[in-house]
């Protein structure tokens, strides 16, 4: 007579009932996990396919940018370049200029020379108003040999032209201004006394 061991029995269909559920929960977990890895498969794929195309547009600006770059340093070379040809030719000008200088200030020293009075030139008389007639004292204190050709109170005429025969510096008006005068012996062999400012220079004397 077969004897049914009834907590073997239930023991026994607890494991089967349990290894069940767990293959169920194995199973739906199997799937669970596969949907959720191809889930993240997809999901990389479209973020790498992102980080691809990011990287490439990145790479084109960053070439730009050496491109930009490059050209910006060939700029600044031409620029340094032509701001030393600029600074060459300024201090070629500085020394054309200190040159020029120098002759214009040796040529305008001839020119006044050349322009200046003296003993022995051919003079004009251009404002009479400026003639000493009554000057006689000049004369004695510097060109005493003049005086019997000198015609107290005659003053010369405008246009009157004669040579220079004596040079001197008088203090005229009481003392407040000095003037150079000259003693002029004119066509008429007669001696006029006159500033600088009554005459013009007409012929420089030939040595």
């Amino acid at each position: 007579m077969f004897v049914v061991n009834k907590d073997e029995l239930l023991e026994n269909t607890k494991k089967r009932r349990f290894s069940e559920s767990y293959d169920r929960y194995l199973s739906g977990y199997d799937a669970g996990i596969n949907d959720v890895i191809q889930d993240i498969l997809e999901m990389d794929c479209t973020s790498y396919d992102t980080l691809i195309h990011k990287n490439a547009v990145l790479n084109e600006t960053y070439n730009h940018a050496l491109e930009d770059i490059k050209n910006i340093k060939s700029e600044k070379t031409k620029v340094i370049a032509g701001y030393n040809d600029l600074w060459n030719a300024h201090r070629e000008i500085l020394g054309e200029n200190k040159k020029l200088k120098s002759d214009i200030s040796a040529l305008r020293s001839k020119l006044e020379k050349l322009s200046e009075i003296e003993i022995g030139d051919k003079v004009e008389v251009i404002d009479c108003g400026e003639a000493l007639p009554g000057y006689d004292i000049w004369l004695k204190n510097n060109a005493p040999t003049l005086l019997p050709l000198f015609v107290v109170n005659e003053r010369p005429d405008n246009g009157e032209s004669g040579v220079v025969l004596a040079i001197g510096n008088e203090t005229l008006n009481g003392g407040r201004t000095e003037e150079t005068i000259y003693a002029i012996l004119n066509e008429k062999r007669k001696i006029r006394l006159i500033t600088k400012k009554g005459v013009r220079l007409v012929q420089k004397h030939k040595a």
